[in-house]
C-alpha cells in the first residue's frame, strides 16, 4: 500500500495504525521522507520514497508492485 504525503500528520497516524493492526507492506512517499520518517527505515515492512507529486515517473515507480486499490 502506498501512502502519499506520508510525512503529514494524518499520514503518520495512519502509518502507525496500519503497522500495528495489519500485515501490509507500506510505501511511504513524500518530500524528504527518508529524513523526516527515518524512524521507519529499519522496519522491513516499510519502504521510504523521496519525491513530490510533480515527479510523475518517480510516483509511478513507487506504485509498481503495490496494491493501491485498497
Amino acid at each position: 500500500m502506498v501512502i502519499l504525503g506520508a510525512a503529514g500528520q494524518i499520514a503518520r497516524q495512519l502509518t502507525v495504525r496500519l503497522l500495528a493492526e495489519t500485515d501490509l507492506n507500506l510505501v511511504l512517499y513524500g518530500r524528504h521522507v527518508s529524513q523526516r520518517l527515518a524512524r521507519w527505515a529499519a522496519n522491513d515492512r516499510v519502504t521510504l520514497v523521496d519525491g513530490d507529486f510533480q515527479d510523475q515517473a518517480r510516483l509511478q515507480a513507487a506504485l509498481v508492485g503495490t496494491d493501491w486499490s485498497i
